[in-house]
């Protein structure tokens, strides 16, 4: 194994079900994508129905005034689903930043979606925390940050995956997080 892939395991945890327990990554580990003007994300797959509840992201961000919001796409046509209240985060460094899902919006068992985010600087950095793993995929569209654009379509793809995850309710009330998440 190489030495990344090792320091990855440590920092992230071990994947199970699909998802990844993610602990307190290194704020000197380089894997970061920008989110200013591209709207970031990847493709999970829940396994019940019920309805998405907030969009969580561990973002990167300088002193000033940023604003970020996320959205659930379908992936088979990068149609809106349902989408966040827009954030300003407060914080300055490494922090898990979570938006809301404002309309709620149904979850389908075994369809794909892809879970993104997308930020408007004024601060030097904003970026989303990455993990490099070659059996995912990150998903990217350079778009100017405004109004959801539905749908996003011709989105460039890389062999990362962003420490990212959307929470959703099922039919019974069970809370589920799909991604890599706290």
């Amino acid at each position: 194994m190489k030495a990344i892939p090792l320091i990855l395991l440590l920092l992230c945890g071990i994947a199970q079900g699909g998802q990844v327990q993610l602990g307190n990554p290194s704020p000197t580990f380089d894997g970061y994508k920008s989110i200013v003007d591209i709207i970031a994300g990847y493709v999970v797959t829940p396994a019940s129905n019920g309805d998405w509840d907030s969009l969580t992201a561990y973002i990167l961000k300088g002193a000033g005034t940023t604003t970020m919001k996320g959205a659930i796409l379908l992936a088979s046509d990068g149609s809106l689903v349902a989408q966040t209240a827009e954030v300003t985060p407060s914080h300055s460094e490494y922090a898990w930043v979570s938006m809301p899902i404002v309309g709620r919006g149904s979850v389908s068992a075994g369809v794909d979606y892809v879970i993104v985010v997308w930020a408007n600087e004024e601060s030097p950095i904003t970026r989303l925390l990455t993990l490099f793993d070659a059996g995912e995929v990150l998903w990217t569209k350079s778009e100017t940050y405004g109004s959801w654009p539905n749908p996003v379509i011709d989105p460039i793809t890389d062999t990362k995956k962003g420490c990212m995850y959307a929470t959703y309710t099922e039919s019974d009330g069970s809370n589920r997080k799909l991604g890599i998440h706290q």
